[in-house]
């Protein structure tokens, strides 16, 4: 019976003992509890919370490394001039069940607390945004746009790429908000750098560059016929004009002098005189068109009825220009006729009449020896025509307003002797103002 009283007596004790270890864990922190790794065992929320108001407020931010990878780093927070942060853990203290007390002497518990009141110093702050790893420029990546991307002779829209490039006003900016919501107890201690970092102006969804691919696909997609008569017409293979492009800068371009090359050998096999040909240029540019189309097109030929050669003159220009299948094959400079004596180089279209080297030129006033005649013109009854003209030492600019020629057209030896090389009897001569 003794026995019995006294284990009953004994249970009686552990129950009030437990009862009374529960009573007193309601108001205080268990055995082995910490917070911001400071230890609060069988301390009130006061006490701890005063316990604790040494440590430091850090706040940390999680980022992205230059490679992708997460990265964090942290600041500390300094509390205003002759202030201190105030800590609150009365939140914590409810979170833990006094009715573990006895198992909490053989386990430790840790515990964060978030809720601080205070001010923290601005300039502070900011001196560590400024040092901050993610700001300095070896460890930034800058976001890249999304792009065309041609590869082999497939064209792809390859994604943006995010970077983890910061500005500091911006992150500043985050991190006073974060900060004065951190300190106001709403706040958490990590900050999230994501929806900071600089964005690319141009993303894979961009209508534009969207509208830009599909074209592009469709010029890379098209075919290209080229009617040479009426009973001649010819696929260009994609291999052919593919070639012609050039890609840079999300667009393409036309290699002229590939076109150039292929109109000239079009133009060469097909022509059939030197009146009756195709012109070399005027087919360039009809290709070049056709290449940047982004639908099947059908380029017809330039036929053209005339000589092949011509000569241009442009009277206020002072420039004489040599043509074959329309284009300028040399140009140079001259001296036309005298304005004030009113022997100015007539306008209009004429044609080469006669040929002679050497020559020698007469008038009333006059004679000269030259090495290269070329006749084009019977005026007043005499030919005018291009010529050399060795007692000039210069030509062009505004020679012939004070000091120009009987009618003529007078141009450099080495020039003379090009055109008249080039030239030959009936090649049309065009001049003009």
């Amino acid at each position: 019976m003794k026995k019995f009283f006294g284990l009953l007596i004994t249970l009686v004790f552990l129950g009030l003992l437990y009862f009374a270890g529960m009573t007193f864990f309601r108001t205080h922190f268990l055995p082995r509890t910490k917070i911001n790794d400071v230890s609060v065992a069988f301390r009130s929320a006061d006490t701890a919370s005063e316990r604790i108001s040494s440590a430091p407020v850090v706040i940390t931010l999680k980022e992205r490394a230059k490679d992708g990878s997460e990265a964090e780093e942290t600041i500390t927070l300094e509390p205003e001039a002759n202030t201190s942060f105030r800590y609150d853990c009365s939140d914590l203290l409810t979170q833990q069940d006094p009715k573990m007390w006895l198992p909490s002497f053989f386990r430790e518990k840790t515990y964060t607390c978030n809720k601080i009141y205070g001010s923290y110093d601005l300039a502070a702050l900011k001196r560590s945004v400024h040092a901050l790893n993610c700001l300095q420029s070896a460890n930034a990546e800058a976001p890249k746009d999304a792009y065309l991307a041609l590869e082999g002779q497939e064209l792809f829209l390859r994604e943006a790429t995010a970077g983890n490039l910061l500005k500091e006003d911006v992150l500043t900016e985050a991190v006073k908000t974060f900060a004065s919501a951190y300190l106001n107890g709403s706040g958490e201690d990590a900050l999230d750098l994501t929806p900071y970092y600089e964005k690319a102006a141009v993303q894979a969804d961009d209508p534009a560059l969207q509208q830009q691919f599909q074209d592009m696909q469709g010029l890379l997609g098209k075919k290209i016929q080229l009617n040479i008569s009426d009973s001649l017409r010819q696929d260009l293979q994609k291999d052919v004009f593919f070639d012609w492009l050039l890609f840079a800068d999300n667009a393409f371009t036309v290699n002229e002098e590939k076109v150039q090359e292929y109109a000239r050998s079009i133009a060469d096999k097909y022509s059939v005189s030197d009146y009756e040909y195709i012109s070399s240029s005027g087919l360039t540019k009809r290709l070049s068109e056709a290449v940047l189309a982004t639908e099947d097109t059908l380029v017809d030929a330039p036929w053209v009825y005339e000589s092949r050669k011509k000569v241009e003159v442009s009277i206020s220009q002072q420039t004489l220009w040599y043509y074959e299948n329309d284009e300028v094959v040399f140009s140079s400079p001259i001296v036309s006729g005298d304005v004030p004596t009113g022997c100015s180089t007539p306008t209009g279209t004429y044609y080469v009449q006669r040929k002679v080297s050497p020559n020698t030129l007469r008038g009333s006033d006059y004679v000269e020896y030259v090495g290269y005649w070329i006749g084009w013109d019977n005026a007043g009854g005499h030919l005018l025509g291009f010529h050399d003209a060795s007692w000039r030492s210069e030509f062009g600019g505004d020679i012939y307003l004070i000091d120009g020629s009987h009618g003529c057209i007078n141009m450099p030896t080495d020039k003379a002797g090009q055109l008249y090389a080039a030239v030959e009897i009936g090649t049309p001569v065009y001049i003009y103002n």
